[in-house]
């Protein structure tokens, strides 16, 4: 369920690096060819993107691998909690939910990334609740979710 969830976090990524301004700017922040490893312990449920060349690609084979940016969960209740909509990414790391190795400035351009991801994927309802300020929303939620369920090979 939670491999699951992180799939289409990446996979919305590609969708707000095409259209949205402000993920294509926090993205352009990071380097070619930054590679980020996403896992949740204490199972190691682990998955891993690149972004190179403007584009997202993801990594199939996480063991062994060298990675600019880790972002590991505690456990997977935590991990739940950010990933519907319960929590802040920058919450759970503030409650020691998360721990983060690599560059912290990159960590928080990622986590902006996120949030307005987020922002796309729930209900104004819930997103209200998470941040403060509200991202501001570039594109339209039904084009979002359209070219998320639809868009093809991204």
């Amino acid at each position: 369920m939670i491999k699951f969830i992180l799939n289409i976090l990446i996979r919305a990524m590609k969708v707000g690096l095409k259209y949205d301004e402000n993920i294509k700017n926090d993205f352009s922040t990071l380097p070619n060819g930054y590679v980020v490893k996403i896992n949740i312990l204490p199972k190691n449920i682990a998955i891993s993107f690149k972004f190179e060349n403007n584009k997202i690609t993801k990594i199939k084979n996480v063991k062994n691998l060298k990675y600019n940016l880790l972002v590991e969960f505690k456990d997977e209740k935590s991990a739940k909690k950010v990933l519907f909509g319960k929590m802040s990414l920058a919450t759970a790391f503030c409650e020691h939910r998360i721990k983060v190795y690599g560059n912290l400035n990159n960590a928080i351009a990622l986590t902006r990334i996120i949030n307005l991801i987020e922002c796309y994927l729930f209900p104004k309802f819930i997103y209200a609740k998470l941040f403060s300020p509200i991202p501001e929303i570039k594109v339209n939620k039904l084009k979002f979710y359209f070219m998320l369920l639809f868009g093809g090979n991204l």
